[in-house]
């Protein structure tokens, strides 16, 4: 794996962590919706489906 993959990984990973929390609505969990998600760290909402989608 190279740097920049493990940078990556580093992170997206809580945030991707934090969405699937959201998404399946387990609790606790820091945010009832998935927009304020994305609003909290400046990202839309295609661009975590697309990482989400890549870290599956």
């Amino acid at each position: 794996m190279q740097i920049k993959d493990q940078v990556i990984i580093k992170c997206w990973k809580p945030i991707l962590e934090e969405y699937e929390k959201t998404r399946t609505k387990i609790t606790p969990r820091s945010f009832k919706f998935i927009k304020d998600l994305c609003k909290a760290h400046h990202i839309s909402t295609k661009e975590l489906r697309r990482y989400y989608n890549k870290w599956i």
